[in-house]
């Protein structure tokens, strides 16, 4: 019989209760790089904190275009096209910094007061969101850890998103109002984890 070749210890399953979305502004970005896969992430960044059920997206989306040549018209170069990675996300806790950028709104600097509001809750806030929004220039940390094996994570730390899109943000009975993004991936990004099969070898020492 031929040995196996899987191996669940190198199956992660995500969507573990700890999984936590981090952003901040791109000015925080120096912060990031001694970031290892455990340390505490800057408390300049937020924690998006509740994220719907799909979690974060990272998508990538390539596209090649081929070059014929006269004979056969067969091809003779493939190249990329274009090529772009972002990062989708669904975020459900209003917190006011995230919906200052996701509207590119500006106040929110005091507490307000209300005299007519119900007693214990007549404080707010106000903000002026532009009717025409602009691209917010944030970094970020994607967090995940294994369901399925305990002390195992990935970690994504990314110096440059780009907020540009923006999808509907609706008040509906029976559904959140959620904070939708899509952050465009501006630059390289680090990605570690101790997940075993990403391991490699151990080194060997000369002469031990």
């Amino acid at each position: 019989m031929p040995a196996s070749t899987v191996n669940t210890d190198n199956v992660f399953i995500g969507g573990s209760d700890y999984d936590a979305l981090y952003l901040g502004p791109v000015s925080a970005t120096s912060k990031l790089t001694t970031l290892k896969l455990y340390t505490d992430v800057p408390s300049d960044l937020i924690a998006a904190g509740w994220l719907s059920d799909d979690g974060v997206t990272r998508g990538a989306d390539d596209s090649k275009k081929a070059l014929q040549g006269h004979q056969g018209h067969a091809n003779v170069v493939v190249y990329m096209d274009s090529s772009e990675s972002t990062l989708k996300a669904e975020i459900l806790e209003h917190k006011l910094q995230l919906l200052k950028w996701l509207l590119s709104a500006k106040g929110g600097d005091s507490r307000l007061t209300d005299a007519d509001a119900p007693d214990g809750h007549k404080e707010y806030v106000e903000l002026t969101a532009a009717h025409s929004r602009k691209i917010e220039h944030l970094c970020g940390v994607w967090d995940t850890y294994d369901t399925a094996h305990d002390g195992i994570k990935y970690r994504y730390v990314f110096p440059s998103l780009d907020l540009s899109e923006r999808d509907k943000m609706s008040d509906k009975p029976g559904g959140f109002s959620s904070l939708p993004c899509t952050l465009d991936i501006m630059k390289d990004y680090r990605v570690m984890t101790n997940s075993p099969g990403m391991l490699p070898a151990a080194a060997i020492t000369p002469g031990g």
